[in-house]
């Protein structure tokens, strides 16, 4: 029978419900089992922790125990599909619709017998970048200037945000617009001569997080006669990196005309028509620590922006080289050694070698030997891959990284796996019991693997009146049995033996007793 509850939302919460089938009674079994109405499930933790609000939907791994076979996962009253891995990880699929709202969301798991348990889900609200633009600067005194405020959202989050932008001048309040398409603007002719700081304040959304240009934006109003002039140059701590190293960009500015003394302002760091960063000068200098540029060959220049006595200049340009950082990849298994039919986990790392940095992304791809037997995308760095169908061995798995335009790649192994053998249990009845003397009596013995092993036993069965065997029989999809008419009158302690294959072992059932009157 199946059986759904139904979480009804409120104040923004999303509840996820999952359901299963209703667990029927097993045959007498020489293997204790627990009747899933006697148990509760439990959530251990979510993988991930948590996503931004605005990203694509994803695969959510829910840790915990007692889940069941068959469970069906509803996410906001709407069915999901889910995967029981096995009775401790279920794989839940999350749509993009899903994620349209930030919030904490109650992931609820409930077995048929309305046992449940829950634990908080966080959808977090998505990381901003403002940056700022000026339509003339330097400009001229009671000249006319619109500032650009562009607001867009962090990946992996898309979307446009909206809400309020606040231009400020220093700690001035300028004005304050409405973004639209992601962009807000503010136009005033009202500067006085000299250096602005100018800077724009996006207060966010309901599903977008506060944001502010991180640099400092100069607007210079008015240039006095006789203005000095500067001169700037440009160099680095490494021209030749791999990527994710860290880079020391040092900008000097200084004046062309003997004892002017230092020019101040900022200094922006530029490849191409990108600006990379502001910075502040400092006794004539400025630095950029940059670990983010991406393989391949870079011009970079440093922008002097003047100040009130200073003319602004620019360097020559710098090459910067960058090439593919080395990896590094490691593998574990979740179980080793495990057994037959029972589910393992393998999960590959990769990192950068030092001085590289970053996280790799792009393919693995495990090997059972020489055969490939999975494959799995790089997320923050890792890939796993899960099989139950290892056969009774031991194997050697090894994982290989492919390498991305930022990584090269490595592989790990081979990994020593050792599957064996998995436990079966036997169970036998007799019907009809009682009988007569003469009367056809049908003994059906049944073989099934014991957790965490999985599959259908092959082989024999041999059934026998005490330490008589009366015959022995293939099994057939785990059962095997026996009609017979020739037992005596009075008491048989019946069993069934159980001969094991290449995949489970062997066993003997429980004493079924007949009654031949």
């Amino acid at each position: 029978m199946d059986r759904r509850r139904w979480i009804r939302v409120t104040g923004g919460v999303l509840a996820l419900l999952v359901a299963t089938s209703e667990m029927v009674a097993a045959p007498k079994s020489s293997t204790s089992h627990v009747a899933q109405g006697k148990t509760f499930p439990w959530i251990s933790s979510f993988s991930p922790q948590s996503v931004n609000v605005g990203q694509a939907g994803f695969t959510l791994t829910v840790a915990g125990g007692n889940f069941a076979a068959g469970s069906v996962c509803i996410f906001n009253s709407n069915p999901r599909p889910t995967a029981v891995v096995n009775s401790s990880q279920l794989l839940v699929s999350i749509l993009d619709s899903d994620l349209q709202q930030a919030g904490t969301f109650s992931i609820i798991v409930s077995n048929s017998n309305k046992k449940t348990a829950s634990a908080p889900f966080v959808v977090s609200a998505a990381a901003t970048d403002t940056t700022l633009a000026s339509s003339v600067n330097p400009s001229a005194p009671g000249q006319a200037v619109e500032f650009v405020a562009t607001v867009a959202t962090m990946p992996p989050t898309t979307g446009t945000p909206t809400g309020n932008v606040i231009f400020f001048d220093g700690l001035k309040v300028l004005g304050t617009n409405v973004l639209n398409g992601g962009q807000a603007s503010f136009t005033t002719a009202g500067l006085a001569s000299g250096t602005h700081w100018i800077f724009a304040i996006y207060e966010g959304d309901g599903n977008c997080g506060a944001s502010t240009n991180s640099d400092p934006f100069p607007q210079v109003v008015g240039q006095p006669s006789g203005a000095i002039g500067s001169v700037t140059s440009l160099s680095a701590s490494l021209n030749s990196s791999v990527f994710g190293q860290l880079v020391v960009l040092t900008a000097s500015v200084g004046s062309s005309v003997a004892g002017a003394g230092p020019p101040s302002g900022t200094v922006t760091f530029r490849e191409g028509g990108i600006s990379l960063a502001t910075r502040m000068l400092s006794s004539g200098e400025a630095t950029l620590a940059i670990s983010s540029l991406a393989v391949g060959t870079h011009s970079i220049t440093a922008v002097y922006n003047g100040d009130g006595y200073f003319a602004s200049s620019a360097s020559s340009s710098l090459s910067e080289a960058i090439t593919q950082s080395g990896t590094t990849t490691t593998l574990s298994s979740s179980a080793d050694p495990s057994v037959c039919g029972q589910w393992v986990t393998f999960t590959a790392t990769i990192t950068a070698v030092a001085p590289g940095g970053g996280t790799p992304s792009g393919p693995v791809t495990f090997y059972d030997g020489s055969s490939v037997v999975g494959s799995g995308t790089l997320s923050s760095g890792q890939a796993t891959f899960t099989t139950s169908s290892l056969s009774v061995a031991a194997h050697s798995i090894s994982a290989v990284y492919g390498g991305d335009g930022n990584f090269n790649a490595s592989q790990v192994g081979p990994f020593g796996q050792t599957v064996n053998k998995a436990s079966s249990t036997t169970s036998l009845v007799s019907s009809p019991n009682p009988s007569v003397f003469g009367q056809a009596v049908t003994l059906v013995a049944s073989v099934s693997a014991v957790a965490p092993g999985s599959g259908t036993p092959t082989g024999t069965i041999t059934f026998k009146d005490g330490s008589v065997s009366l015959l022995t029989v293939v099994l057939q999809s785990g059962q095997a049995s026996l009609t017979t008419a020739s037992l005596s009158r009075g008491s048989h302690s019946l069993t069934a033996v159980y001969s094991g294959d290449g995949h489970f072992y062997g066993g003997t059932s429980a004493v079924a007793g007949q009654t031949v009157n």
